[in-house]
């Protein structure tokens, strides 16, 4: 089956110039500058620019099949890893592994070629001279080890290939016989240690905040509020941190909202069912109380003092937990945006990441000693809390993270957005069967409004993304403009481009 237009972009970084010419495209960055021909590919190439002025390239397919969408991610993939060359360049490290007779090597013709004697006992010196772009040196701070560094990856990962194959011995099993040289790690020259800016006394403290909002307000509130209320009503609070956050970047001017278009609109309107639905599902009940499945809870996880019903819908612990829940997504969501305005001055990521956590536990540590003050708090045993903590760890941290970035890379994060109210349902159930939970009228009301309103933003985000992929679309003729239309060295007698107009 074919399809009539496939697109796929990508974003272009600062300090990084793309320039295309018939299907020719040259990357040139801080490193130096490299060059692919992609005529091989039925594909169109151009540059062009999103609402925001962001410089992007976008690859168009006409009349294509499945590999031909392939083809569009396979040329990104190259794409990106020349962007990466000429911002970062290439590393790959070799280690000596040998078992009979000692491997000696030698760097000559200026780091351009290797000489290896002594290989398996024989006097044959065996010289490989390294592609264009790609220089050999001996690690200072390994022994047997060779650093191969270069800008593009293909000229790398091959001059690599050169060196193992030079020492390859025939007719040997390799997992018996392991004499020769192989490549141990892959990498990039310019590490994130050397891009990370110097920390100033604003930066420390935008992040000492950043780590407050995101960690230690945000979990701590909301396990206090979580207290007061249930699980179910945690889960569909849940779903306002996509209006909030829409909210404050609009106040902060981070986000743009046009009310001449649909999207724009939607995202209001959606705002607005969010917040209302949180307000009903907050303080009202209902006339009706949903029976649950079980009469009497598997697991208690409420006060001691009498049925787990009568401490679990009084009014001000009701309104107390709901406050507190929303005021931590409130934290959560000003934690989102902080986090974009602190990348911008401490672009590296995996420091911030662990500055952030760094502080949050010394933040956390403080309010622990403060507030549990008696060992017995300390104290776990093998129960229910010892298991919740392990599996809020592996499942919850480990697993749950890995595959929402895992989804996020390939469908992306407004499709992962959209499964958020399907956990309302999911702990629904299972509180009904675990913990005896009732629910209120209002309170399926409630979830319902937010479930909605959070769909009509989640649609007018999706919108606003493919209008930026496509800026000149719905744009008129003016008078006098002629129409141009270039195909882009398609052969005409090609059965898949001769009829596209």
């Amino acid at each position: 089956m074919k399809t009539i237009l496939s697109s796929e972009t990508m974003d272009i970084p600062d300090g990084v110039k793309i320039k295309i010419n018939a299907r020719i495209i040259e990357v040139e960055g801080p490193r130096g500058k490299l060059t692919r021909n992609f005529k091989h590919l039925n594909l169109d190439f151009q540059l062009i620019k999103d609402e925001e002025g962001k410089r992007k390239l976008k690859i168009d397919a006409w009349f294509g099949s499945r590999k031909t969408s392939a083809a569009i991610r396979t040329a990104l993939s190259h794409v990106e890893n020349l962007i990466t060359g000429v911002t970062k360049g290439y590393r790959y490290k070799m280690r000596f592994v040998y078992a009979h007779f000692p491997i000696n090597a030698s760097i000559a013709n200026s780091n351009t070629a290797i000489e290896i004697r002594n290989f398996l006992g024989e006097k044959k010196v065996r010289k490989v001279d390294m592609l264009e772009g790609v220089s050999i040196v001996r690690s200072e701070k390994v022994k047997d080890e060779l650093v191969l560094d270069g800008n593009d990856i293909e000229l790398v990962s091959r001059s690599a290939a050169l060196i193992n194959q030079k020492c390859h011995v025939k007719n040997k099993d390799i997992r018996k016989f392991l004499d020769g040289i192989y490549v141990s790690e892959k990498g990039t020259v310019v590490e994130e240690e050397k891009q990370r800016p110097s920390l100033s006394l604003s930066v420390i403290i935008k992040i000492f905040v950043l780590s407050s909002l995101g960690t230690t307000i945000h979990l701590n509130v909301y396990y206090a509020g979580l207290a007061y209320t249930s699980p179910t009503v945690a889960s569909a609070l849940s779903n306002v941190i996509p209006s909030l956050t829409f909210i404050m970047a609009v106040l902060l001017g981070m986000e743009k909202v046009k009310t001449e278009s649909p999207r724009g609109w939607a995202k209001m309107l959606g705002t607005s069912i969010c917040i209302s639905g949180s307000l009903v599902f907050t303080f009202w009940k209902g006339g009706y109380l949903f029976k649950s499945f079980e009469n009497r809870a598997l697991i208690n996880i409420y006060s001691t003092k009498g049925s787990a019903g009568e401490h679990r819908h009084a009014k001000e612990n009701w309104i107390k937990g709901s406050a507190l829940i929303l005021t931590s997504h409130v934290a959560w969501s000003a934690w989102l945006i902080l986090q974009a305005i602190v990348y911008k001055v401490y672009p590296a990521r995996l420091s911030l990441n662990t500055l952030i956590c760094f502080f949050a536990s010394i933040q956390s540590s403080f309010l622990a000693l403060f507030f549990a003050r008696t060992t017995a708090i300390w104290k776990l045993d093998w129960n229910v809390q010892l298991l919740t903590i392990i599996y809020c760890g592996v499942v919850n941290s480990a697993l749950g993270y890995y595959l929402q970035t895992w989804c996020i890379s390939h469908k992306g994060p407004v499709f992962v957005a959209m499964f958020s109210p399907l956990l309302v349902v999911i702990v629904g159930l299972f509180s009904a069967f675990a913990f005896a939970e009732r629910l209120h009228l209002g309170s399926l009301i409630g979830t319902g409004l937010i479930a909605v309103g959070l769909y009509c933003v989640l649609w007018g985000k999706r919108q606003d993304n493919s209008a930026a992929q496509k800026p000149d679309e719905g744009r008129g003729l003016a008078d006098g403009e002629a129409l141009e239309i270039s195909i882009n060295d398609y052969p005409l007698t090609n059965p898949d481009t001769s009829g596209r107009k």
